[in-house]
């Protein structure tokens, strides 16, 4: 049977947008008499057309996910180009996306499965730069390619997108990080001054990323908030020491941008 939190991310992925556009699916979710006796799955009913448990289950890889997904109806959604807008810095050329273009949603997941293969191919090469060990190399075998979608949206480099994960919930490990009083989530996210529509509007775009297996479903979602929340305090200028400082304390805030700053060195960036 298929679980809730499968049912839940894939009702996300195919709502893609409706935030922004009328309802682009209608969704349900029934029980299904297979003819065998007190035997019965779940479904997925889009439009008419159902997904099967096994169609359901393979929506966790994404070549699976493709197929499956092939059966729906390809309704325009609201989504963000690849294309990217040029920003010249002095000593530094920094690019930010462009806004808003309709694609169908079977394409949108197409070419972002494309760019979840395309990350993965570059992470061995890093892995060997910064002499990962064995729970670095676990970790961005996780989350490196939600880090690298980040960057790409937002201009946020990845390496510092993963020094605050790892500060803030030792990369979704420290379950406390999720009981959401004052701070939420793996980036423990201000919950008063930040709320879930926050989340929503930077992952417009974006929900690809949230069917991929991380140690809490709804890490990718955060990560992708966290990349945003960092751009804007950047600022046009890119200075993420003064992002960090409105992220977080002064000490931790110093802290992470050192580390930062070492990163860039040994990636050569």
């Amino acid at each position: 049977m298929a679980s809730k939190e499968n049912l839940y991310n894939i009702g996300r992925i195919l709502l893609a947008g409706s935030a922004l556009t009328a309802a682009a699916f209608s969704v349900e979710q029934r029980s299904q008499n297979q003819g065998q006796s007190q035997s019965q799955s779940q479904s997925l009913e889009v439009r008419g057309l159902v997904l099967t448990d096994s169609e359901i289950a393979q929506m966790r890889d994404y070549d699976g996910y493709i197929a499956a997904a092939a059966k729906i109806e390809p309704t325009e959604i609201v989504t963000v180009l690849s294309t990217p807008v040029t920003i010249a810095i002095p000593e530094k050329t920094y690019q930010k996306p462009q806004i808003v273009e309709k694609l169908p949603v079977v394409q949108m997941i197409a070419e972002g499965a494309q760019l979840i293969d395309k990350y993965k191919s570059e992470l061995p090469d890093i892995l060997i730069i910064i002499n990962a060990d064995g729970q670095q190399t676990e970790d961005l075998q996780i989350y490196y390619p939600i880090y690298r979608a980040a960057q790409d949206r937002f201009g946020v480099p990845w390496e510092l997108i993963w020094i605050i994960h790892e500060a803030e919930s030792n990369i979704s490990r420290n379950g406390s990080a999720y009981e959401c009083n004052i701070h939420c989530g793996p980036m423990q996210r201000s919950v008063a001054y930040h709320p879930q529509e926050d989340v929503n509007r930077a992952n417009v775009g974006l929900e690809y990323l949230q069917n991929l297996p991380v140690r809490h479903f709804d890490d990718a979602a955060e990560i992708v908030w966290a990349a945003a929340a960092i751009d804007e305090w950047a600022g046009l200028e890119r200075d993420y020491q003064k992002a960090l400082l409105k992220y977080s304390a002064r000490g931790p805030a110093q802290e992470r941008f050192q580390r930062f700053l070492e990163s860039e060195s040994l990636l050569g960036q």
